[in-house]
């Protein structure tokens, strides 16, 4: 399913990323994942066409705009959390 990602990006002309998994013990990889969901959709609802017994793994239009509002929400978070790592990268952040 990698290589068939990767082609739909290039056809795409959309930048080669993989996707990313969610990590329990890493919250902004939520973020990230979402986010890179959201950048690589079109590649990833190609490559989901093309097979008939993944057609029912088709995000729906209220699927995308509910991870659309998810990214907003997480965006400010994970940029505060970032900014906190660069001052601190030992420190845990304690609350948010």
């Amino acid at each position: 399913m990698q290589k068939s990602l990767k082609k739909k990006q290039e056809s795409l002309s959309l930048p080669e990323l993989k996707l990313i998994h969610d990590e329990p013990t890493r919250w902004n990889s939520t973020f990230e994942m979402v986010e890179r969901f959201c950048e690589q959709q079109q590649a990833v609802c190609a490559v989901l066409a093309e097979n008939r017994r993944k057609w029912h793994l088709m995000p729906k239009d209220c699927d995308m705009a509910t991870l659309e509002i998810i990214r907003e929400v997480l965006e400010p978070v994970s940029s505060l959390t970032d900014a906190d790592e660069k001052r601190c990268p030992h420190c845990l952040l304690c609350c948010l």
